[in-house]
């Protein structure tokens, strides 16, 4: 599968965190070949109950405090960054949170959001990337370009 997503173009993986060191093992048998092997952004999943219960029309947990201990681990698993729901972020303090104990290990963070207006809310805590969801941001809002997930940390 990865093969086929560097084939394509991809910029990156998102994978959950149990499947983390499987992705990043089999990346790294791209190291020397070209396309050579993807950023992995490991998917941080809410403290109770599953990543994307609210799909299914349920309240979204809160993520689990940012544990410095868990994403140094993720880092060592061979994550370089991290993607959030802005749902399971309890206000932007947390969100600030969360990007400081990232940007300790070296990674970055990217915020999935579902919400209209909440992209540059997300974009100033210091995300360096906002993925929006259906109609949540409007075209050509400044928060929604990548461009600066495109540099290394």
């Amino acid at each position: 599968l990865s093969t086929r997503c560097r084939d394509a173009g991809a910029a990156a993986l998102v994978v959950p965190s149990d499947l983390l060191s499987a992705f990043a093992a089999e990346q790294a048998t791209a190291a020397s070949s070209y396309p050579g092997p993807l950023p992995l952004i490991c998917q941080l999943q809410p403290s109770v109950g599953g990543g994307g219960s609210e799909a299914a029309g349920e309240a979204p947990q809160p993520l689990a405090e940012p544990s410095s201990l868990k994403l140094g681990e993720l880092r060592a698993l061979g994550a370089e960054g991290v993607m959030v729901r802005s749902s399971a972020l309890e206000g932007g303090a947390a969100l600030a949170d969360l990007v400081s104990a990232a940007e300790a290990e070296a990674l970055r963070v990217v915020v999935l959001t579902g919400r209209a207006g909440e992209a540059d809310a997300v974009a100033g805590a210091g995300a360096v990337a906002v993925v929006c969801e259906g109609d949540a941001c409007e075209e050509g809002a400044p928060a929604a370009s990548a461009a600066s997930a495109a540099s290394p940390p």
